[in-house]
């Protein structure tokens, strides 16, 4: 369990300090990314608390749900590759955000 916790750490801590660096220079394309990559660790901690906490027999590191399927690993580097690509492309859609103003 371990690698894979420490993996999730890590990616949970990057986004964390590059969000707060992106939010302190105004770049609401960062951030709203580093959110997303926050949120995505947080859904599979959760998932691993939740099978340790409601079936703790069989919990396993496969519970951590990172390895899915290549479906969902497709599906998730596509949705990050689509964000990037709208940014380079229309980078005014990212210019206003929830915690910024014009």
């Amino acid at each position: 369990y371990s690698s894979q916790a420490f993996l999730l750490g890590i990616v949970n801590a990057w986004a964390i300090k590059f969000s707060v660096d992106a939010f302190e220079k105004g770049r609401t394309d960062v951030v709203t990314f580093c959110l997303y990559v926050i949120l995505f660790g947080l859904f599979h901690f959760s998932e691993f608390l939740m099978t340790a906490y409601s079936n703790p027999d069989s919990l396993r590191p496969d519970s951590f749900l990172l390895n899915h399927s290549w479906a969902y690993w497709t599906a998730a580097m596509c949705s990050w590759i689509e964000f990037w690509t709208r940014l380079w492309i229309l980078p005014s859609n990212f210019l206003i955000g929830i915690f910024f103003k014009n």
